[in-house]
């Protein structure tokens, strides 16, 4: 769920974008433009804000990162494979042999590192997805309810038996042809209104008195929201809102998109049209205007409801200068909206993506492993802790302990116990039996350094286990011709 949010996330950023624009350059456009150019500029738009993917990346000048609790604890990756020879004090570059972890063996597990802890963490990714998504329920529920109280109220409707009205309806449903139209009465409508996504209902006010020609042109825009299948772009516009209900732009688009239907609608009827229809066209909308204004519903289409649109719709019905659908600019339209999902990109916060070794086994054959695969051991799932493992021929390694659960062996120590691990202010601390030493874990080449030798005679001290804390060393050793444990606290850099 938090991955589709995302998408929505980064789609609304790129509409955000694209819509600015169109409002910046809107004036500019127009005139010398069709309005058609907007109308299919906002239906391009609004199909990408509904399609649920996200366009390839490249790398982005532009990048939104949202907050996560999510965290993973994660080391350097050391370049090389060191093996620790005990017999020879040296760190040989040499791949180290294959950790075969059977059912008997002894894996030792430090605590140190933090682990996650799935029931206490809070996925705010989550939770804010699932707000998202109630959202969208509510706003869905909203407008099926709104659709359902609309038909019921319908339902009032008387048919036309005026034969004039009847008359000019069927002509221009002939001129048009559409089929299966019909005509009423309403007694709360506003104004004369399309209804009907799939059977056109042209709706009539009761107290309207309107002439033949004002009839004419009034049936003649109603259907022609119906031939271009304007309800259902507007059905259009009211899904998208009711997915990007928290985005502002969303709902400004819709606004806009609204009124390059009434726009491009008119500029179909006046087409090739003479000055003096146009003027008895405007007319016709200015005697048709609703008395109170009523907002433009994603179900309906009004002939001449918003005053304040009138002033613009009569600016493009009386120009009768040529204007081209501008083919050129809707493509720049495209390639814009193309380039700003390719540069946009909006993330939870989390690591660095793991990386895919493909056709590769990283476990079946160390030797033929390079160096640099240890890099990509650790990168293609975070470490977590490291761990102590010994086979059942008493070799000791030091493996890491990945997120996804593999064990990958990092460093071997031979026939050498080792006792304990720690880390502290970047190395990883090493306890052998009568050694202490660390490998730099934020070392281009991480190497085994020895700190110190147990100062025993034929073998009468031992190391157990230890600690290591802001440059101190707690060491807990015993003494066996004394028969006792000891703990003592050494800095790092004793001698």
């Amino acid at each position: 769920m938090a991955d589709i949010f995302l998408n929505i996330l980064e789609i609304a950023g790129i509409s955000a974008i694209i819509t600015v624009i169109l409002l910046v350059f809107e004036k500019i456009i127009l005139k010398r433009f069709s309005p058609k150019l907007y109308y299919f500029a906002w239906l391009i738009l609004a199909i990408r804000m509904l399609l649920p993917f996200s366009m390839p990346k490249i790398e982005t000048p532009v990048s939104v990162t949202i907050p996560d609790r999510t965290f993973t604890v994660s080391a350097s990756a050391p370049e090389e494979i060191g093996y620790f020879d005990s017999t020879s004090d040296r760190i040989e570059n040499t791949p180290a042999p294959e950790v075969i972890i059977p059912d008997d063996a002894f894996v030792y597990y430090p605590i140190d590192t933090p682990q996650k802890n799935s029931d206490s963490i809070v996925w705010t990714s989550e939770i804010i997805a699932h707000i998202w998504l109630v959202g969208v329920g509510v706003a869905a529920l909203y407008y099926v309810l709104q659709y359902a109280v609309f038909r019921i109220r319908l339902n009032k409707r008387t048919p036309v038996f005026d034969s004039n009205i009847l008359f000019v309806f069927d002509d221009v449903c002939s001129e048009m042809n559409v089929k299966n139209a019909s005509l009423c009465y309403w007694s709360d409508a506003r104004g004369p209104m399309l209804i009907g996504y799939f059977r056109p209902i042209v709706v009539l006010p009761f107290d309207m008195e309107l002439d033949e020609q004002t009839l004419r042109f009034i049936f003649t825009h109603e259907l022609s929201h119906f031939r271009r299948r304007d309800l259902w772009y507007k059905l259009l516009m009211s899904v998208v809102t009711a997915i990007y209900w928290f985005d502002p732009f969303a709902w400004i688009m819709r606004k806009c998109s609204y009124k390059s239907v009434e726009l491009s609608c008119d500029s179909d009827v006046v087409k090739n049209k003479t000055t003096e229809y146009r003027g008895l066209y405007s007319k016709a909308i200015l005697s048709g205007v609703a008395l109170k204004h009523c907002a433009s519903q994603g179900y309906t289409t009004y002939f001449a409801n918003d005053k304040r649109l009138l002033k613009e719709r009569f600016s493009f019905i009386l120009d009768t200068s040529a204007k081209k659908l501008g083919i050129t600019v809707l493509s720049i339209v495209i390639i814009a909206s193309i380039v700003v999902s390719s540069v946009v990109a909006c993330d939870f916060y989390e690591p660095e993506k793991p990386i895919e070794i493909e056709n590769e086994d990283l476990t079946e054959d160390p030797e033929d492993i390079p160096n640099a695969s240890i890099d990509a051991v650790l990168e293609a799932s975070p470490l977590t802790a490291f761990s102590i493992v010994c086979d059942t021929d008493s070799n000791y390694s030091i493996a890491g302990i990945f997120e996804n659960g593999n064990v990958e062996e990092l460093f071997g120590f031979g026939k050498e116990a080792v006792l304990d691990i720690d880390i502290d202010n970047g190395r990883l601390y090493v306890l052998l039996a009568d050694e202490i030493g660390y490998i730099d874990l934020a070392a281009d080449k991480p190497e085994y350094t020895h700190l110190f030798y147990s100062d025993s005679h034929e073998g009468y001290n031992s190391f157990y286990r230890f600690a290591v804390h802001k440059g101190y060393i707690y060491l807990l050793y015993g003494v066996y011709d004394v028969g006792d444990v000891f703990i003592d606290r050494i800095p790092i850099t004793a001698q």
